[in-house]
């Protein structure tokens, strides 16, 4: 999986509990991470469009229901080809609202986006870096989501595309989602935004995407077992009832546990 900012360790765990962990858990120990507050709620806008396209750091915002704004964000305002850029698709969701990570847990799906590169360099971005995400309970479901201003990014290599590579580079990207609250609607937009050439610079939406890199699980450097009857125990020198006020286990890919036991 790519890395971001080479983000510092999450906090990791002690000794878990569930009724319902299967033994196919091990596969996904390293999913152990402890829960990170996401920023505040923020409300959509009535905005429609398509291709919607701006020459800075962030595309002209799309939102067709309302219920949530897109844009695709870069961290530079300017490139030269020499690095990879980073992108992500920023979802400012209206309030009580929520989309999903890459394991939606009992119900949704997780967004889906394709960002290339075309002009002076081309290039294709790999696979979303998810965030932590939150647990949002729903009676006996369980939800492993986003809200208030969610970044998802993404690194896109960029390479020459032949010929002049002095001209602009213009990103496009095709998003769809669910956003939820008592109900589900699904979105989608097409964004693109051009970068002019230059020197990487870091753009005012940088910030966000260190935030992004912060809130991303790593591998847990801790011995962690899984007992015959589902208990999940994490070992640690450093580790100790007193050091850990809360812990879940969230596992990447769907289907490995009762979510909500």
């Amino acid at each position: 999986m790519p890395r971001l900012y080479s983000p510092p360790p999450v906090a990791s765990a002690t000794t878990l509990s569930s009724r319902a962990l299967t033994h196919h858990m091990v596969r996904s120990l390293w999913g152990l991470a402890m829960m990170f507050a996401v920023g505040a709620t923020l409300s959509g806008a009535d905005l429609t469009g398509q291709w919607q396209q701006a020459d800075a750091a962030e595309s002209a915002p799309v939102s067709t229901t309302g219920h949530s704004v897109a844009t695709l964000i870069t961290d530079t305002d300017t490139t030269d080809g020499k690095a990879p850029l980073h992108v992500a698709l920023r979802l400012k969701l209206q309030e009580d609202w929520h989309t999903y990570w890459r394991n939606p847990g009992d119900a949704g799906e997780a967004p889906d986006v394709t960002v290339t590169a075309d002009g002076a360099f081309n290039g294709k971005a790999s696979p979303i870096v998810w965030p932590t995400p939150h647990r949002i309970p729903d009676s006996s479901l369980m939800s492993y989501a986003y809200t208030g201003d969610v970044v998802l990014p993404m690194e896109l290599p960029l390479h020459p595309a032949g010929g002049e590579t002095s001209g602009p580079t213009t990103l496009k990207a095709h998003a769809s989602w669910l956003v939820c609250e008592n109900v589900c609607v699904p979105e989608e937009a097409d964004l693109a935004v051009t970068l002019q050439p230059g020197p990487a610079h870091p753009s005012a939406e940088a910030s966000l995407f260190a935030a992004a890199a912060e809130a991303t699980p790593v591998p847990s450097p801790y011995a962690a077992t899984v007992s015959a009857d589902g208990v999940l125990t994490v070992k640690g020198a450093d580790l100790s009832a007193r050091s850990v006020q809360d812990a879940w286990f969230m596992p990447d890919q769907p289907g490995l546990i009762d979510q909500a036991a």
